[in-house]
């Protein structure tokens, strides 16, 4: 049996081009410098699979919807809005 894969996590707003972070089938890594969204990209996964409270951070102004495409074991997609 397969497991849950995260295959992207979008952030969409009014007006505002939508960002997205895509993930590879095998390992996906996120490196940058401190304070440039790393812990926020964490929490909004946790937030949108209803385990953590959500905070905005600034750079997050105007987007209304956070978009997280999943496969499940199976090999369905499920997007959770």
């Amino acid at each position: 049996m397969g497991s849950l894969q995260l295959v992207h996590l979008t952030y969409a707003g009014s007006g505002k081009p939508s960002a997205q972070i895509v993930f590879g089938p095998e390992l996906t890594t996120i490196y940058a410098a401190s304070d440039t969204g790393k812990t926020f990209i964490v929490r909004s996964i946790e937030y949108v699979l209803g385990g953590a409270k959500m905070e905005m951070i600034p750079q997050a102004e105007g987007y209304t919807q956070m978009i997280l495409g999943l496969l499940l074991p199976d090999g369905r997609p499920l997007t959770l809005v």
